[in-house]
């Protein structure tokens, strides 16, 4: 089962990487009081709420420019015990290695614009795509830069309203690997443009400098 974790009210998914710390997108961060963490379902009768404690945005990010540096960590106050956290690469891979990746997105966002929230944690098969293919949906003066991945979309399957901060995962021997963190798209919820994702191992150090000093 996948450690997702979601809050009030639910505007935001996050990935619990650690027993204490969420893994989501710096645009995502409000901020939460509590956290709502769950394995396929949210239905009330399944919610386990945990108060949080700290947020750290990625120190570069800047709210009127976020389609870069999108990434953030919340620190719970007490430790997740009932879930083993997902892990983030320690790797980091070459552009021309991320191309048709065969990857999953998971979130419990809306499935379309007049849609409510799911009430059970949805999966999507997508694979990656090339940079130069992506920058071709997006607007004229925004490129894909080395912290980003993009996956493409069909006319009715995609990202969609609520669904920032959910987890791009990459199936490795025994675990599933974060790569990327659902960050924005030119036309939520398909549309046949791409979304975009925070691209994880880029920012590993960061990462893990945080975890370690807080």
């Amino acid at each position: 089962m996948d450690p997702i974790l979601t809050w009030y009210h639910f505007y935001c998914t996050g990935t619990l990487i650690s027993n204490k710390f969420v893994l989501t997108t710096a645009h995502c961060l409000a901020p939460p009081k509590f956290m709502v963490v769950g394995m396929e379902s949210v239905e009330l009768s399944q919610q386990k709420h945990y108060e949080t404690d700290k947020n750290f945005p990625y120190p570069k990010f800047d709210y009127s420019v976020i389609n870069e540096d999108d990434i953030a960590l919340i620190r719970l106050k007490k430790p997740v015990e009932f879930i083993k956290p997902e892990r983030y690469p320690y790797f980091s891979y070459d552009k021309n290695d991320e191309n048709d990746l065969n990857v999953t997105v998971l979130g419990w966002g809306q499935t379309g614009k007049e849609s409510p929230i799911s009430s059970t944690l949805l999966k999507l098969d997508k694979k990656t795509m090339n940079d130069g293919d992506c920058e071709k949906f997006l607007p004229e003066q925004i490129n894909v830069g080395p912290g980003q991945i993009c996956t493409p979309t069909s006319t009715d399957s995609g990202m969609c309203y609520l669904d920032s901060g959910s987890p791009l995962l990459l199936e490795g021997n025994d675990k599933n690997y974060v790569i990327g963190i659902s960050s924005w798209s030119p036309k939520p919820c398909g549309f046949g443009v791409p979304d975009v994702f925070t691209k994880v191992s880029y920012y590993s150090d960061w990462i893990e400098e945080t975890i370690k000093n807080n």
